[in-house]
């Protein structure tokens, strides 16, 4: 064998082995988001199937912690989604982020409007005022009309 072979050899085992790493190291990165969103679609399940139990309690936009040992947090918004709204639905987005702020699992959720909020009571109208009062200013030079259309003067 020649020294021309032999360098020949080790380039190409070089570039193999290069190439072997460089795939492990992608391999790897895939399985561990694979494995991050496997984790974050459970943890979505399982707080979904809670607000689903308690539907008063799921909030149509706002945010929160989801797993704090996985840093998983969660954070919901409505969507624009004309569709929906012609049908009396609003699209609310639930989506599950890692500490990276990157986005592992969303569902659309199709639920029916939020109820407003309660209006306070409206305040009673003041009580009319006493006709012995409006007598007693009418002494200025004012008239009183009775309900029965007399006028006082």
């Amino acid at each position: 064998m020649t020294l021309l072979a032999v360098l020949a050899g080790l380039a190409i085992l070089g570039t193999l082995l290069v190439a072997t790493l460089v795939a492990r190291g992608d391999h790897a990165r895939q399985w561990r988001h694979a494995q991050d969103r496997l984790l974050a679609i459970e943890r979505a399940n399982d707080q979904l199937a809670t607000w689903w139990r308690e539907r008063d309690k799921l909030p149509y936009s706002g945010s929160g912690t989801l797993d704090a040992e996985a840093g998983l947090t969660w954070r919901t918004s409505i969507i624009d989604n004309r569709q929906a709204t012609d049908l009396g639905f609003q699209v609310v987005r639930f989506e599950v982020l890692n500490t990276r702020r990157i986005v592992l699992t969303q569902v659309d959720l199709y639920l029916p409007p939020p109820p407003p909020p309660e209006a306070p009571e409206p305040p009673e109208p003041p009580e009319p005022p006493d006709v012995q009062d409006l007598e007693a200013a009418s002494g200025d030079g004012l008239s009183v009309t009775n309900s029965d259309g007399a006028s006082d003067a």
